[in-house]
């Protein structure tokens, strides 16, 4: 059975500073008084006088009525919420709960609501309200490491394909539109259906298209209806890894289809070089986690949440959205 906590009395504390004023230790003390030597220990060190001097000059049952009283006085502390405005409160928690995070909420709320408050008051929050930590974007994420290599074999790419070391400059840098990358996300074990996502580095917008299986003829037929509905000048580049269902030889057509495109692959076991991808996968996730399976999905429920991605606020476009990029960019 686990016992509750009890809140010292006045004759404990006086027998206690009584013991210890002859020289008794800790431990003895608590023996006696069957307490824990650490709440024994607290009740020396934890409530200082404020003037030291007349401390040294107070008699033992004097000091343990000061104590008494201290810890009542603690008890009637009230933790009030970080943010005291009804009307912001409420706006806070409806963005946090649209997972938008403290930083993006900080830097546009005053064009919403007309005031603003700094992200770490909105992180203090989340603290105090219950329920919103969930929400937060990297609670409980642990951080991956970086896989080198598994296999000696396969450390260099296959000669035929371009690797993207070679990638220009522009594309490396997010200096301008046309630049894509691509990955595929698998659906639950025994299931047939995938998500295939790409991403625009510069503009960071995404495209998700749900596929009946993961063959390489049927990923790079979806890939090739997402590059005829864009101009020829935003499809420059191409950034994949070495899937199976990434195969040089179908991928490579898209380069004969449209003119300008260049297909470029990442070193094997190294898919952080397409990071940009990865962390349009890991916002998806947030709606469909691992485990889910896309059969289940529609097509319908792929395209929202593509909509819903495409029109978030992003600190990386100084807190504009994929789509307004691509108006002024227009």
């Amino acid at each position: 059975m686990q016992l509750r906590y009890k809140r010292a009395a006045l004759v404990e504390l006086q027998v206690a500073f009584m013991m210890k004023s002859k020289g008794k230790g800790v431990r003895e003390i608590s023996r006696i008084l069957r307490r824990s030597p650490g709440t024994v220990s607290k009740w020396f060190n934890n409530y200082k006088y404020p003037r030291k001097r007349v401390w040294f000059r107070l008699s033992a049952c004097k000091r343990a009525r000061y104590v008494y009283e201290q810890m009542g006085a603690r008890r009637h502390i009230v933790r009030r919420t970080p943010i005291r405005d009804v009307r912001v409160r409420d706006y806070v928690i409806e963005q946090i709960a649209d997972w938008e995070s403290p930083e993006t909420i900080s830097a546009t709320m005053e064009d919403a609501i007309g005031t603003r408050v700094c992200f770490k008051t909105i992180y203090n929050l989340t603290k105090y309200e219950r329920g919103l930590k969930k929400y937060l974007y990297e609670k409980g994420k642990q951080r991956r490491q970086k896989v080198v290599s598994r296999r000696g074999k396969f450390k260099k790419a296959a000669p035929k394909k371009r690797s993207i070391h070679t990638r220009n400059k522009e594309a490396n840098e997010r200096l301008e539109i046309g630049h894509l990358e691509a990955d595929l996300m698998i659906t639950k074990r025994g299931g047939s259906c995938a998500i295939l996502s790409l991403i625009d580095r510069r503009l960071r917008r995404k495209w998700f298209c749900k596929i009946h299986d993961t063959k390489a003829k049927t990923v790079q037929a979806y890939i090739r209806a997402v590059l005829v509905q864009l101009p020829p000048d935003q499809r420059k580049t191409l950034s994949l890894d070495n899937g199976a269902e990434f195969a040089y030889s179908e991928i490579i057509k898209l380069e004969k289809w449209f003119p300008g495109l260049k297909v470029y692959y990442c070193d094997p076991y190294k898919s952080y070089q397409k990071g940009a991808i990865e962390r349009a996968n890991r916002d998806f996730r947030r709606y469909y986690p691992k485990g889910t399976d896309f059969a289940d999905v529609s097509k319908f429920e792929v395209k929202r949440v593509q909509r819903i991605l495409n029109n978030k606020r992003l600190k990386c476009l100084e807190y504009k959205t994929p789509m307004q990029m691509l108006q002024l960019a227009a």
